[in-house]
């Protein structure tokens, strides 16, 4: 870390309630920017447990946004852009740790005209296991229009020239970025170089209502970027979830309209089938997660409508609508 002004790489963790993952983020943070002149900031969404506790013993600077519904991973992105002063920025999510050389490794991409950001290869590490490669989410090497990871690195010129991350979008910022930043001719690229751990979080209420909200993201994008590129790449991406919402409410209308047209044979085949899916995911995974994927996909679909409602205001007022505050 520096504090001088020729900050070479400014490294932006965002993150709520990560106490179980911070320190080792931070460290890795840390480790890898040794020998580059950096600087390392984290952006925290008003902690509840010991996150600010535990960052605060490696002495950079904490700023804090509140949480209320302004607040968003592509907010605290946004705010991390205006703080730092890095000639590229690393933003990390603060349940990642850093693989060896990524950062020298990205950094030295931008010798390309016109790159503006490179991702590398993430690696999931599931509850209970150890850092380990086991579970690959592989890319394939190419240049793109849409760029996403945990440990992407930009160059803060093309972030300048064509807008940061959208402080309030909810969801798929990556994706809304990589739109302007493509459509401005900047180069996405993504190489088959090891980037990052990423450590999935146990399957809870919790969990499942934080990742079902990200979905507004979804319906602003449908909302503001209809029929192009952007809209068609975000549908192939969210097939899966689309398909199984389209057979879920195409099921239950079917269930209603047969109860509206007193079709109850109809009616009474289609509760018995409902019933035997439910019954057959409830001997399969558990009831408990049966609940919490009927639960998920119901959330889902109210964001996504919700988020097509509220679309997507001027980034412009965004700082008037929030009070960042320093933590020392």
């Amino acid at each position: 870390m520096n504090d001088k002004d020729n900050i070479v790489v400014s490294i932006v963790i965002i993150g709520r309630d990560e106490e179980s993952n911070i320190a080792n983020c931070i460290e890795s943070a840390i480790k890898e920017s040794k020998g580059i002149e950096s600087e390392i900031i984290l952006i925290d969404t008003e902690s509840t447990d010991k996150t600010i506790e535990i960052a605060k013993k490696y002495r950079f600077n904490i700023f804090q946004i509140p949480y209320n519904k302004y607040r968003s991973p592509s907010a605290a992105r946004f705010i991390g852009t205006k703080y730092c002063r890095g000639e590229y920025i690393l933003f990390l999510d603060g349940d990642v740790v850093l693989i060896k050389n990524w950062i020298k490794t990205a950094v030295s991409y931008f010798s390309e005209e016109g790159l503006a950001a490179v991702r590398g290869e993430v690696f999931y590490v599931y509850p209970g296991e150890k850092l380990n490669m086991n579970h690959p989410g592989r890319p394939l090497a190419h240049y793109g229009k849409y760029l996403g990871g945990p440990a992407v690195m930009y160059r803060k010129k093309a972030l300048d020239q064509c807008g940061t991350f959208h402080p309030f979008l909810k969801g798929e910022e990556e994706r809304e970025l990589s739109h302007r930043l493509y459509s401005k001719g900047w180069k996405l690229r993504i190489v088959t170089v090891p980037m990052a751990y990423h450590f999935n979080k146990v399957r809870n209420k919790s969990e499942i209502d934080e990742k079902a909200g990200y979905f507004k993201g979804f319906g602003q994008i449908l909302r503001e970027y209809p029929f192009t590129y952007t809209m068609k790449s975000l549908i192939i991406g969210q097939r899966r979830t689309i398909r199984e919402l389209i057979a879920i409410h195409g099921y239950l209308c079917a269930l209603i309209l047969a109860l509206i047209f007193k079709q109850f044979s109809f009616a009474g085949v289609l509760s018995i089938l409902l019933f035997m899916f439910i019954l057959n995911l409830a001997l399969l995974k558990s009831p408990y997660n049966v609940y919490l994927y009927i639960r998920s996909r119901f959330l889902v679909t109210w964001n996504i409508i919700s988020g097509f409602i509220i679309g997507l205001d001027n980034p412009d007022t965004y700082m008037k609508k929030i009070t960042v505050k320093t933590i020392k």
